[in-house]
């Protein structure tokens, strides 16, 4: 039976899992030689996986769905959160930090490992918009990170702490740079960051002379997920089979479609 896949996770170079259409949640411990179903429990589309070790893991989808395992998924429980929304993205900074991001402009948010979720209203910052990815910057010694949300209508969101309570303070940045939807954000530092997303969309966002920088490609390519390694190793990925590697800071070149 075919399924439509929508996001993967890895774990390190050999175990992965694929989730996708209808609840299906696939895992390889062999570099994708082979697969094995797990039982999700769900028939809701499943939209984002995210692994924070081995064994720790959390699976979003439609409806309103989220799902937590702890060994590996061999096991995955559903955890009820009061809302039909359809989840479109789970990030975790760490073992105990984490975030959902979704259609109408939800945005829940954990400290304590998901045992507990909490809802952060951004109604007063933009229409209810499906946001779609989450992404932070690493933690320095002078920075505690800058947290950023994508989506709908060319939302951008960064959320930085408030220097007394700690709580995430969200705005939104860069108003103009688009209006078209931003499938992906991928951060390198604290203010620098390229967004990938329908019609073509990539932009590099950074600082300097030259702080936002569009990059020209094919209009009617849809690009949805991008995988980094480093800046000058950025892959993005479409519709009709588009692949983009980035060269330098300006240069991605097809090579297939």
């Amino acid at each position: 039976e075919a399924f439509s896949f929508k996001n993967i996770a890895l774990a390190d170079d050999s175990v992965s899992w694929l989730v996708g259409q209808r609840g299906v949640i696939l895992k390889t411990t062999n570099k994708g030689s082979e697969w094995e179903f797990q039982s999700s429990g769900s028939l809701s589309q499943l939209n984002d996986v995210c692994f924070i070790s081995a064994d720790s893991g959390y699976a979003v989808g439609n409806r309103g769905t989220l799902l937590q395992t702890t060994d590996g998924g061999d096991t995955w429980n559903l955890i009820p959160l009061g809302n039909i929304s359809n989840y479109n993205c789970v990030y975790f900074l760490n073992h105990n930090e984490g975030w959902i991001v979704g259609d109408s402009a939800i945005v829940l948010s954990t400290t304590n490992a998901g045992n507990t979720w909490v809802r952060d209203t951004l109604s007063n910052l933009i229409p209810p918009y499906s946001l779609t990815d989450f992404s932070a910057s690493a933690k320095t010694r002078i920075s505690p990170g800058v947290k950023y949300i994508v989506g709908q209508g060319g939302a951008i969101l960064n959320g930085t702490p408030n220097s007394e309570t700690g709580k995430l303070e969200w705005r939104k940045v860069w108003g103009g740079i688009t209006i078209k939807r931003i499938n992906k954000i991928a951060v390198f530092s604290d203010w620098r960051f390229l967004l990938a997303g329908e019609q073509g969309l990539l932009v590099w966002v950074g600082t300097g002379q030259s702080p936002i920088i569009y990059l020209s490609i094919a209009s009617h390519y849809d690009l949805m997920d991008m995988s980094v390694i480093n800046k000058k190793a950025v892959w993005a990925v479409g519709s009709y089979g588009i692949v983009k590697k980035k060269k330098n800071r300006m240069d991605f070149s097809v090579l297939t479609h």
